[in-house]
């Protein structure tokens, strides 16, 4: 089912300049796009570290060709060794491109919840998340992106914890 999600994604970012898509920032936006990612996250009073896969999601609306405001779901993956985990990141951001056109640089941030199901299989947590990113747009519709992820968890016992989050990840954007 993910993977049939993921071709129709796929399809409509390839398909952008059908009828739908004319080519300026400004109207309705879909975004994909995957990297890597890394994470240090609190586990019974430690640090503990990891990578894997990094994926994102935007769907919103340009305002006009440079001012993009969208949901943002970003999302860290690993299963492999013996260190399991999964991160993800609904949240509604902003997006703002210094030029009109393509061959552009971006800035992005916005914020919402964090959800962590992490090293063992009771270790489920969560809490407000902030990012703020910095892209290239380097042609038409494609974008180079890092992120950094902040997660205030507060329902630990010791008091608030933070998870830390660095994506990279290469995607397009349909307009």
């Amino acid at each position: 089912m993910r993977l049939a999600l993921a071709f129709a994604l796929l399809a409509c970012v390839l398909a952008s300049p059908a009828q739908a898509f004319d080519g300026r920032r400004e109207g309705f936006v879909l975004g994909v796009g995957a990297g890597y990612g890394w994470l240090r996250a609190p586990n019974e009073g430690e640090y503990e570290e990891g990578n894997g896969i990094a994926t994102r999601l935007e769907i919103g609306v340009g305002l006009d060709d440079r001012w993009i405001l969208h949901y943002s779901g970003r999302q860290i993956l690993n299963l492999t060794g013996n260190v399991s985990y999964t991160q993800m990141f609904p949240m509604i951001a902003a997006t703002y491109y210094v030029k009109d056109v393509a061959r552009s640089p971006y800035l992005t941030g916005g914020g919402g919840v964090g959800f962590f199901t992490g090293f063992s299989s009771e270790d489920i947590s969560g809490g407000f998340t902030l990012f703020g990113g910095a892209g290239y747009e380097f042609a038409p519709h494609w974008r180079v992106e890092a992120d950094y992820v902040n997660t205030l968890d507060t329902s630990g016992g010791a008091g608030p914890e933070s998870t830390h989050t660095i994506l990279v990840t290469v995607g397009a954007l349909a307009y």
